[in-house]
């Protein structure tokens, strides 16, 4: 299978990247700053309760920590395809711990404000996400690529481990040592994969082509995922189910203080039980999808977190709302988990950082605008009904597959596929045009144009500027494929773009010719002036 996860000897497959020295240093690194950066939302987080006890503006420190994502993680992900994992990485890291040292420092000083310790979370977000793609990403770098599935998994597994484990930790820490300890620690623990970074030796390939200008390569990113239906549906489910999922995390110490009536020990307390359901979540997570498949990880997680939500609606009895959360907690870490193993077995490496990129902008953009409008709700509605409102939200969730359809947990196969197109020898400006000809029988004119408009669509998923399928009246059965290209360089970049995942697309236009080969040639359409261009339009010559 695709996932080294699954198969027979499903949890030590799982587990078989951390034995790289590489991949474990910086494995354990990265879960000691996530975890960090988590205790140190916890601590935000119960210091704006005490500064605004309304649930707006608690719900705000979620939103400010995740508002960073969907406005930088693209560049992040961009650079890190251009510029290697590395370098965007500690970019990213070294900002997080900046960041979040200032914050400590002001609380430290008992200079923190409502506005000052949003204007800190979101600067610590920032740095977060600028170096959260290459964190993803930098698997395929550190591993072999049989157990690069397992090692996704495993990053996936320590970022919503630390998203679980850190706030239980937060909130013992807040309730024994206080806010300011707190957010000290949490800065302390970037420290390490600064470290690893620092000593880290990425070898990358040297360049023959000029970079794609970065604006451009941006646009890529999407215009790959639109090309991808899986792609889509995966970024649709995460969309829904983390927006859901703000309710437990947005007002879990709103939760605590009005509905159980505690403080401190409390929220602490119910994030312990969130973090313990995500660590058994995250050894159980790829015997279940062995058994269950992406769609029955996505409608279990949903029943899962559905009972988190609606057990606090319903009661204020402790004892009922622990258990409850370490469900929900369980759920949070297989759903996403899962979701990010298919975000990345289904994107090719040259746009792998991009793709996760988007995927993390579905996520935490999910997370932010849920967070906000669960907290507007809470505050018009109440918090038990904002509550339920959720959890039938969960309910129903699984329900999008009609809609949006996960794909397998297979992955695909992304190694450069072979392909004949000649190479492109001009060195000055203007598009390039690729012909393809091809002869084939008036009977099999209607199936060989549908073959073409799969064509057309990895054609334009890779980034070409036009695709054209043109008939020659005067030959019957003729036909050329025209793809246009904004530059020789553009050509260059987008003839190595195709994987062997295409090759039964490639394979079934080409299986319609008929007779011996017809060689596909190159075309360069020089630039045209713009006085040229209005000379034309004018008439003269």
């Amino acid at each position: 299978m695709g996932d080294g996860s699954q198969g027979p000897a499903g949890r030590h497959q799982t587990f078989a990247p951390l034995r790289h020295p590489r991949f474990r240093a910086l494995w354990l690194a990265t879960l000691a700053s996530n975890t960090g950066a988590w205790i140190q939302g916890v601590a935000a987080a119960w210091a704006m309760v005490r500064m605004a006890p309304g649930a707006e503006l608690v719900a705000l420190v979620q939103t400010a920590t995740s508002l960073p994502v969907p406005l930088l993680s693209l560049l992040g992900g961009t650079l890190a395809d251009q510029w290697g994992r590395r370098p965007v990485y500690l970019a990213g890291q070294a900002l997080m711990m900046l960041g979040a040292s200032a914050l400590a420092l002001a609380a430290a000083l008992d200079a923190l404000t409502v506005w000052s310790l949003l204007g800190l979370v979101f600067l610590t977000g920032c740095g977060t996400a600028l170096r959260q793609p290459a964190a993803h990403a930098s698997a395929g770098d550190l591993v072999p690529p049989a157990e690069l599935p397992a090692a996704i998994a495993l990053n996936s597994m320590s970022f919503n481990a630390a998203r679980a484990v850190g706030p239980a930790i937060g909130g013992v820490l807040v309730a024994g040592a206080g806010v300011p300890a707190t957010l000290l620690a949490g800065a302390a623990l970037s420290a390490p994969a600064v470290a690893v970074l620092l000593f880290w030796a990425q070898r990358r390939a040297a360049e023959s082509l000029p970079r794609e200008g970065l604006a451009r390569a941006m646009l890529g990113g999407f215009r790959y995922v639109a090309g991808e239906r899986g792609l889509l549906a995966v970024l649709l489910r995460c969309l829904a189910f983390t927006m859901l999922a703000a309710s437990i995390w947005a007002l879990l110490p709103v939760i605590a203080r009005d509905i159980v009536g505690g403080g401190p020990v409390t929220y602490g307390t119910m994030l312990a039980g969130i973090g313990v359901g995500a660590v058994a979540g995250g050894f159980a997570v790829s015997r279940l999808r062995q058994r269950l498949g992406s769609e029955g990880m996505a409608a279990a997680g949903g029943l899962a977190f559905a009972v988190a939500c609606c057990v606090p609606a319903l009661t204020g009895e402790l004892a009922l709302i622990v258990p409850a959360l370490m469900l929900g907690g369980a759920a949070w870490m297989a759903t996403l988990s899962s979701l990010n193993v298919l975000i990345q077995v289904h994107a090719a490496g040259w746009v792998r950082g991009r793709v996760i990129a988007i995927f993390l902008i579905a996520w935490f953009g999910g997370l932010g605008l849920g967070s906000w409008a669960w907290g507007q709700l809470a505050d018009l509605a109440g918090i038990r009904p904002a509550l339920a409102l959720a959890g039938a939200g969960m309910l129903a969730a699984p329900f999008l597959r009609r809609l949006a359809a996960l794909p397998a947990f297979d992955g695909s196969d992304h190694r450069p596929l072979p392909r004949a197109e000649p190479p492109c020898t001009a060195a000055g400006p203007g598009r390039v045009i690729l012909c393809r000809p091809f002869r084939i029988a008036p009977a099999d004119t209607g199936d060989f144009r549908r073959a073409m408009a799969a064509l057309r669509r990895i054609r334009r998923r890779d980034g070409c500027g036009g695709w054209q399928l043109l008939q020659n009246l005067a030959v019957p059965g003729c036909w050329t494929e025209c793809v246009t290209y904004a530059s020789p360089a553009d050509y260059e970049r987008q003839r190595r773009r195709p994987t062997r995942a295409d090759g039964d697309i490639f394979a079934r236009a080409d299986s319609f010719h008929r007779g011996p080969p017809i060689p596909a040639f190159l075309a360069l359409a020089p630039p045209v002036r713009r006085w040229e261009r209005s000379r034309a339009a004018s008439g003269e010559h």
